[in-house]
């Protein structure tokens, strides 16, 4: 669409608030957005010297322009978000959590709510909890399932099943088969819910008035459940940060930017502790103001999510007026939308800030530009007059027992190149000897590369202190004489160790080179973890046919001496009673 097309079509468009949306050839939505006024926000588009890149891309690629009017802006939002999901138009943010953060999905529309392990929402008659790393959701719902004796089966809930093994444990309080009535089932439903909203300290109380009438009249079997679930909550609430005086239940939310890349971590805040932290990332995003983001994100995020009385965010979101109103609507009572700039809530905001930045570095999410920026710093730290064009970084994981793995991946101009990196299994060196299981994954590659005929890296990276670099130092100087830069990153202070230099160096918290190297050191952390789970499900597996083959063996020697013990399995044997 050229400018005079787009000016064209403008003219057409009304100044009551909606919806609009860019087609390209073929029908095909490739951006939707919404306004107060359409005239005025599609004024903005209007190709010229001002114009935001995408929204000239997006002009550009469109061959016609859709507007629908509503009666508010609340509509609009709303309309917007359906017709996004609908299209998934390429223009449009769209928020993604990590797919190995699933949730728990209670189901409270149910007669007998039972809680389930999923990766996706379902829609309406349930709440979701998390999202949660795979470990901790499994953790929590066993919980739920030992503690508070919710189910997670698929069974009847009609009051004629026969108990499963589970109830007979302890686990489950068996409203299948009719064991406990709705209303002291939905008493369990109410505790297991407090605990999992971070509400556990106004539970306690209950339970041990419950615990003391039960052990009064002498149920102590009642008592002793009753006791683990005061156990396992009053845990669980030690363990979590006091985050704030404030007791009201709160989502705090940082972005932080790194090329094309955004990232927003939220950090659930429950009677003012800390119950959980996630992160959230988009691409695509470098001409996307900061108030888009966090509007975008919030849309998407508590469109399927319990919305809390407080969301403290870093800066004033998109159309902040209707986006509360929806928020209201979304909870059904008061939401406090707020972009603190001083006090105890800047602090937790600055805090959720310094998470997504984390997250970002953890993750490689870095754009060209900034991978060259933390390049450069990190040459300038090194003192590597030729450059780091290519640096590899080393890890190892052992298995439980003596095997141990190793692995390299390869940063080229700052950036990951995964189709280089290499996974070892280390054979000369015991499994329990970091130092020597490092030197030899060291000596191996260094001697691959040579045999192939490759230039060594221009700095090799260590997963780890001073002891693992003086480990490798022999070993490198000899395959490269001195041709190649080595250094080590621990994790626990980020001390970056380097051959010749007494002690250890401290680069800046907000380093650009320092987040090159945790770059390099976390993804071979990540790499070499993959592999040794992978090798671990290969023994497990291994170890699982095995066992099958030996019970399968075992079962034929048992046979063939039943049939000896009963003269069926000699040869030439005279039955029983025959020939008589």
């Amino acid at each position: 669409m050229t400018g005079g097309e787009f000016a064209e079509r403008l003219g057409a468009v009304t100044d009551d608030p909606g919806v609009y949306l860019f087609r390209e050839t073929g029908d095909r939505v490739i951006y939707v957005g919404k306004a107060l006024s359409l005239k005025s926000r599609l004024r903005s588009y209007q190709p010229g010297p001002a114009t935001v890149r995408k929204q000239a891309d997006i002009v550009a690629r469109a061959d016609s322009l859709e507007t629908i009017v509503t009666r508010s802006e609340i509509e609009a939002l709303m309309l917007e978000r359906t017709l996004i999901a609908r299209h998934r138009p390429r223009f449009n943010i769209l928020w993604r959590d990590n797919k190995g953060y699933p949730y728990l999905e209670l189901r409270t529309g149910d007669e007998f709510p039972r809680v389930y392990f999923v990766r996706r929402k379902s829609g309406k008659g349930a709440r979701y909890y998390g999202p949660y790393t795979a470990g901790t959701a499994r953790r929590l719902q066993a919980v739920l399932n030992r503690v508070f004796r919710i189910p997670s089966c698929r069974a009847e809930m009609d009051g004629r099943q026969t108990p499963c093994l589970y109830h007979h444990l302890g686990w489950c309080a068996a409203p299948c088969a009719g064991l406990i009535v709705k209303d002291q089932y939905a008493v369990l439903v109410g505790q297991a819910r407090a605990f999992l909203e971070g509400r556990g300290s106004e539970v306690v109380p209950v339970m041990k008035e419950e615990m003391a009438k039960a052990a009064a009249r002498e149920d102590f079997e009642a008592a002793a459940r009753l006791r683990d679930r005061i156990r396992a909550v009053e845990e669980i609430t030690e363990g979590q940060a006091v985050m704030s005086a404030d007791e009201r239940d709160a989502d705090v939310l940082g972005l932080a930017r790194s090329g094309s890349f955004a990232c927003i971590a939220l950090m659930a805040v429950r009677g003012g502790r800390l119950v959980g932290k996630h992160e959230f990332t988009v691409r695509r995003a470098a001409d996307v103001p900061d108030s888009e983001l966090v509007s975008t994100f919030m849309e998407q995020h508590f469109a399927g999510t319990a919305v809390p009385p407080l969301l403290l965010v870093p800066c004033e979101p998109d159309d902040a007026g209707a986006l509360r109103e929806w928020l209201v609507s979304q909870r059904g009572g008061a939401v406090d939308l707020s972009w603190p700039l001083r006090g105890r809530g800047a602090e937790l905001v600055e805090l959720a800030q310094a998470n997504a930045r984390a997250a970002l570095v953890s993750r490689g999410r870095v754009g060209e530009e900034e991978a060259h920026e933390q390049l450069r710093v990190l040459e300038g730290v090194l003192g590597a007059a030729g450059g780091l064009k290519r640096i590899e970084g080393v890890d190892l994981s052992r298995m439980r027992g003596d095997e141990a793995v190793g692995a390299v991946v390869v940063f080229r101009d700052g950036l990951p190149s995964p189709q280089e990196y290499r996974r070892y299994i280390i054979r000369m060196a015991a499994g329990d000897d970091d130092y020597a299981g490092m030197r030899e994954v060291v000596k191996r590659r260094l001697a691959r590369e040579k045999a192939e005929g490759r230039k060594a890296p221009d700095l090799l990276l260590l997963d780890g202190g001073e002891g693992h670099l003086r480990a490798v130092a022999g070993v490198t100087e000899e395959a490269t004489a001195g041709g190649m830069a080595l250094a080590a990153l621990a994790k626990r202070e980020e001390e970056l160790f380097l051959p010749g230099r007494e002690g250890s160096v401290r680069l800046p918290e907000d380093s650009p080179g320092l987040h090159l190297l945790q770059r390099v050191r976390d993804e071979a952390h990540r790499y070499v973890n993959a592999y040794l789970r992978k090798r671990r499900s290969m023994v497990l597996r291994e170890g699982a046919r095995q066992a099958a083959r030996e019970s399968a063996a075992n079962r034929r020697v048992r046979r063939a001496g039943a049939r000896r013990a009963d003269g069926r399995g000699t040869k030439g044997a005279t039955a029983p009673g025959a020939g008589a």
